[in-house]
């Protein structure tokens, strides 16, 4: 099983005394068990260290702000997913690489389900979500397999919010997004869309 592996990996990390990697490990294990049966069954008693959380020099800080999003957004904690997304982005770090892309796809998807749940919706959010879908389309232009399958998701959800009128185009959408992320081998994706 997955939680074996990782615990075999994490048992060499320990033996050969790497630290970061045995953190980001133990990061990565306690977001798998969340995401399985919150940590009930499959946690176990090693827990990740990120040191001063306030620390801006903290070299884990940007890994707990992204796994901490990715627990959130999984468990339905839309806002405080995009608190983590919002920390993450705002942080001191090179601007292209493929965590970011996927740090700004969760912080569309965010926005767009917080802009469904309000009754008025704030043109700044708005604006955020076409400027995450403008990048997306340069990242998708790219690496279609990698990126397509969010681009499309995220038009889908923009599309269920500007085009509600029309079942039938928002229907296109989302299919277009399963399709993407079926043809990239992207399961986690084709489900959450």
């Amino acid at each position: 099983s997955l939680m074996m592996e990782i615990d075999y990996y994490l048992h060499l990390l320990e033996t050969y005394n790497q630290y970061l990697a045995k953190n980001l490990l133990l990061c990565i294990r306690e977001t798998v068990s969340t995401l399985i049966d919150n940590g009930e069954a499959t946690s176990i008693e090693a827990k990740a260290s990120y040191g001063d959380l306030n620390d801006p020099g903290n070299k884990l800080l940007e890994t707990y702000n992204y796994y901490q999003m990715l627990r959130n957004f999984w468990q339905g904690y839309s806002q405080r997913a995009q608190f983590y997304v919002e920390k993450y982005l705002s942080m001191k770090r090179p601007k292209v690489n493929c965590d970011n892309y996927i740090m700004k796809f969760y912080h569309g998807l965010n926005t767009l389900d917080i802009l469904k749940k309000k009754t008025t919706v704030i043109k700044t959010k708005m604006e955020e979500v076409r400027v995450i879908i403008a990048e997306m389309k340069v990242a998708a232009y790219h690496s279609d397999s990698n990126h397509g399958h969010m681009l499309r998701l995220l038009e889908a959800e923009w599309n269920s919010i500007e085009k509600a009128h029309d079942g039938s185009a928002v229907a296109a959408s989302y299919e277009a997004a399963i399709a993407a992320a079926r043809n990239s081998k992207f399961i986690h994706a084709e489900g959450l869309a």
